[in-house]
């Protein structure tokens, strides 16, 4: 009788109280855990052989995607997020323009109805050369590209250098990433599963190009803020999104699974007050925004420190999804 295949589903964590789901397909692994003071119970670490982990800050979780591609041995590699999972059922939910799928909580009733058993998943994930997420788009509608360039945390010279290394080295993929870049939709989030050898050939490729990149780039980089700093990230996100349409057009077996993204993750059901022990009432601003708004976010809260009175204490709470 043949055995069944390897399926190894990582999910990156940075975060030490994380529920994860109970099936043995799911290897939860916590990134950057060289830069962290300690490593989280119940997870990987991906700062064991051949790794990148002290890369985490630029690199964010293709620490983890790096670990797995050189110390792990699966017939498919899967990567999702502590707050965003694939969900192995044919049920529909509605989705945001990013194509998000909002739940609360990933409690055990919820995972149970995504599919988060073993019988489930490799229904879906078997027949398969490739699985991918459900292609979103920006709020404004612009391009892959256009988003890039004018994203305040982003450079558009690291994705031109980007271009010019795939040019040189991987020519093949030029046209494709173009086309990719001009397109108002994408695969975002750095999700996917893939078979070994598509694996193995994508992780091949895609350091190549980040590694050079952060040559090349060395001098800028060094500059850059906290945030334009996960520039490695980032780069894959859109390199990955381009690989992905290259190997459907290449004629790979594949399907799509919607994605989710989780409010709430560690149990906490409730938000408690930043000064408990007060003698006086903490003033509560509440603000909304999304990545894009961050900017203004900043600009206000800056507003708020600098005409914030010494005799009061402040509840400040951001509402957002991403």
């Amino acid at each position: 009788m043949q055995a069944a295949p390897v399926i190894k589903l990582f999910v990156s964590s940075h975060e030490k109280d994380v529920a994860f789901p109970d099936c043995p397909l799911i290897e939860p692994i916590q990134v950057g855990a060289a830069l962290a003071t300690e490593h989280f119970p119940g997870m990987i670490g991906d700062d064991t052989g051949d790794n990148i982990s002290e890369l985490n800050r630029s690199f964010c979780e293709l620490t983890a995607q790096y670990w797995a591609w050189k110390n792990c041995d699966a017939d498919y590699y899967g990567f999702m997020h502590y707050r965003r999972y694939f969900l192995f059922t044919d049920e529909r939910f509605d989705t945001n323009h990013f194509a998000d799928v909002a739940f609360t909580t990933n409690d055990e009733a919820m995972l149970a109805r995504m599919g988060y058993d073993e019988a489930t998943i490799r229904e879906h994930v078997e027949p398969y050369d490739l699985i991918v997420p459900e292609r979103g788009s920006f709020v404004d509608g612009s391009s892959i590209r256009a988003q890039y360039e004018h994203s305040w945390q982003h450079h558009i010279e690291d994705l031109e250098c980007v271009l010019d290394i795939i040019a040189e080295r991987h020519g093949e993929f030029l046209d494709v990433a173009r086309r990719y870049l001009a397109g108002t939709e994408g695969y975002f989030c750095n999700m996917f599963i893939m078979r070994r050898e598509i694996f193995n050939d994508y992780c091949a490729w895609l350091f190549d190009i980040l590694f050079e990149h952060e040559r090349r780039r060395a001098d800028a980089l060094a500059d850059y803020d906290v945030q334009s700093y996960r520039v490695s990230g980032y780069l894959a996100e859109r390199l990955c999104g381009a690989y992905l349409t290259w190997l459907i057009d290449q004629g790979h077996s594949y399907t799509t699974l919607q994605r989710t993204l989780f409010g709430d993750v560690d149990g906490v059901e409730t938000l408690k007050p930043a000064f408990p022990e007060s003698a006086t009432e903490p003033v509560a601003v509440v603000f909304s925004a999304n990545d894009y708004y961050t900017p203004y976010l900043g600009t206000l809260l800056k507003s708020v420190v600098d005409n914030a009175s010494d005799d009061r204490n402040y509840d400040l709470i951001v509402l957002h999804e991403d």
